[in-house]
């Protein structure tokens, strides 16, 4: 059983994480604030479509990959209208709002993982704990 919950959780970490991605990559595309918004509202839909749940307690604490301190300062020099701070704020009220109604959790932190530029293309990889 522990097993099980442990798969279960891990699935729904790739799942946010995948989603964050692609809330943050529209981000950069977009300049509006309405639009940006919209996007992290798609995306949370688009998630729970998926059947994503949530594992109430987990056994053990999970560790996420917060890599801020260097990533950062990378992508504000690259983007330098990018708000970590309304991004994250965003992504975490529409997650909670989505799924406070199928479980009991809270979110604990959110961040960024990894920060990819290749080609002419930016990745913005990022990780949530609840």
């Amino acid at each position: 059983m522990a097993s099980l919950v442990t798969i279960i959780f891990i699935a729904a970490a790739v799942i946010i994480g995948i989603g964050i991605i692609a809330v943050i990559v529209g981000f950069v595309k977009k300049t509006a604030h309405s639009a940006e918004a919209q996007v992290v509202k798609e995306l949370v839909n688009l998630v729970s479509e998926n059947g994503m749940d949530f594992v109430s307690e987990p056994e053990h604490p999970r560790l996420i990959s917060n890599m801020n301190r260097i990533y950062l300062p990378q992508i504000e020099r690259d983007f330098p209208g990018f708000n970590w701070d309304e991004i994250r704020l965003m992504l975490e009220k529409e997650i909670a709002k989505k799924f406070d109604e199928k479980a009991d959790f809270e979110i604990e932190e959110t961040v960024i993982s990894r920060y990819e530029k290749s080609n002419g293309k930016y990745r913005i990889s990022c990780e949530t704990a609840a």
